[in-house]
Formats: structure tokens, C-alpha cells, sequence
């Protein structure tokens, strides 16, 4: 039944997305037609004025209606599991028509300046160099986001941890990766710093799997298999929402003075409150036994 739902919701967003591409191109060809017939405004005082704003619309019209075409010819929408607004294919020809948007409207706006574009391109190749040097951090942060955008290795929800910091991304933009943090904080990293950092992507993994790290003082450990069935017993009241013998207590570090632990499970379903819960029961355990 809900397959069958979902199935129908997939086949009437396709025909939606048909039709406003046929809508799209019928435009275009109106457009083009007004461009190729300055006859039909001679009357007009500023033709010039008029052919801009009708090239603008073309360009513009053009780029939409093949990312349009490219959705529909590459079934992105034919994925029920996943909302297509947060595939990175489309993130990434969002942000390619963001760039090519404001590159048509500046070169418009200077066109209806009576600026020759001949001229523009020429004075430009000229202070190519001094462009370059003052824009080039954020002519950087512009194409990681593109690469971003269609690179399959991060994506929208997506759970990863960044300069110690573990949380779930939440945008992909053109200049900054937004990320919500286990604390529900809002996270802003440059796209430059965030594509050179090291990365741990948990979503590439069970992301029912759950991990917490914590240290001990190695005087306070007696017994790892007794740590390790005091924190299983501790989180029995929760085990309604724990895959059964899914506990396990990892040594990840051993010094003269403390021992690093890694306490992992499996949930059932994967629930921030549920997670936070867990975290929160966990860690105040691990302070009565660091405390005693």
C-alpha cells in the first residue's frame, strides 16, 4: 500500500515536472522569437534596453530548463527513499545556477550601462591578476561548494565529525557547510576548511551504531569486564530501544595514568532524543565511577 502510494507521489512530481519544462521551453521560444524579431518593438525608443532583458531571460530560461531535464533523465525523483530536494546532484546545479545567475545579471546591468562586453572581457584580462589575489579565498570557497554539491562523499544529514565536533550537516552551501551539533548548536564551517580537514563521515557506517569515548583514571578501573557489565546494566531501563548484544567496550588508549574507552551499541531506530538520553545516563555513570 505505501509502496504503491509513494509510487503514484513519484510518477505525478515527474509529470509536474514535465509539463513545467514544456512550459518552460514554450517561453524560451517566445523569448527567442521577440530577440530575433526586432521589427515587432522598432517602435520602442530603447531597443537596446529591450534586447538585454531579453537575452537575460534566455540565458537564464536555457540553464533552468536543462537542470530540469537533467532531473527527469536521471530519475533522481525515482527515489523513493530519499527527498530530492537533498540529493547532491541537485545541490550541485543549484549552486552552478546561482553562479551563472549573477554572472548574467552583472553582464546585463553593464550592458544596459551601454558598456560594450568586448570591453569588460579586455579590461578585465588586464587586472586578471589583481582579481585573482584579492578574490581568490573566496573564489575558492565558491568552487569547493561546487564540488561539495556533487561530490558523493558528504551529503545533506549525513552525520560527521569536523575538528572534534560530531553533528549532522544540514545545508551544503556556495561559501559554508552548516552543521547542527549534538547540543543542537548551529555550526558554520568554510568551505575551504572543511574540505581540507580530516572528516569522519558515520553515516557510511550503521548509523544506529553509537559511540561515546570517555577517559578513566587507571586506579579507578578495576576490572574492564566489570566496567563493562556495570555501563550494560546501566542502560537497561533503555533497552527497549537497544538491538540485544549489541554492547561493547573497546580500549582505545592505555597510558601510566589513564585508560581511553569507547562504549558502543546499536539502536533500534535511530532517535536524538533517544541518542541524547543514552549519552546523558552514560557519562554520569562514568563520573560516579571516576568520583568514588
Amino acid at each position: 500500500m505505501l509502496f504503491d502510494y509513494l509510487c503514484l507521489s513519484i510518477q505525478a512530481m515527474k509529470k509536474e515536472r514535465i509539463i513545467k519544462i514544456l512550459i518552460s521551453i514554450a517561453i524560451l521560444l517566445g523569448f527567442l522569437y521577440l530577440r530575433t524579431h526586432a521589427s515587432l518593438y522598432a517602435g520602442f525608443s530603447n531597443i537596446r534596453v529591450i534586447k538585454t532583458v531579453l537575452s537575460l531571460l534566455i540565458v537564464l530560461i536555457t540553464v533552468r530548463t536543462i537542470i530540469e531535464i537533467i532531473i527527469v533523465s536521471s530519475n533522481i525523483d525515482n527515489r523513493p527513499n530519499r527527498n530530492w530536494m537533498k540529493d547532491n546532484l541537485l545541490i550541485g546545479m543549484k549552486n552552478l545556477y546561482s553562479i551563472i545567475a549573477v554572472v548574467a545579471v552583472f553582464l546585463g546591468i553593464l550592458s544596459l550601462m551601454g558598456i560594450e562586453l568586448r570591453d569588460v572581457f579586455t579590461t578585465l584580462s588586464i587586472v586578471a591578476a589583481a582579481i585573482a589575489i584579492v578574490t581568490k579565498e573566496f573564489l575558492a570557497e565558491l568552487i569547493i561548494g561546487i564540488i561539495n554539491g556533487f561530490s558523493s562523499k558528504i551529503e545533506i544529514d549525513d552525520i560527521v565529525e569536523y575538528n572534534g565536533q560530531k553533528g549532522k550537516i544540514v545545508e551544503i552551501g556556495l561559501q559554508k557547510i552548516t552543521l547542527m551539533t549534538e547540543d543542537d548548536d548551529i555550526m558554520y564551517v568554510p568551505n575551504t576548511k572543511f574540505y581540507n580537514a580530516d572528516i569522519i563521515n558515520y553515516t557510511k557506517r550503521d548509523i544506529r551504531r553509537m559511540s561515546i569515548d570517555f577517559q578513566i583514571d587507571t586506579k579507578k578501573v578495576e576490572s574492564i569486564e566489570d566496567l563493562e557489565r556495570r555501563l550494560i546494566h546501566i542502560c537497561e531501563p533503555m533497552a527497549k530501544h537497544i538491538e540485544p548484544n549489541s554492547f561493547n567496550l573497546k580500549v582505545v588508549k592505555v597510558t601510566k595514568d589513564s585508560i581511553d574507552f569507547k562504549f558502543q551499541y546499536t539502536l533500534k531506530e535511530v532517535k536524538r532524543e533517544i541518542q541524547r538520553q543514552m549519552r546523558r545516563i552514560i557519562l554520569r555513570s562514568v563520573t560516579n565511577i571516576v568520583t568514588k
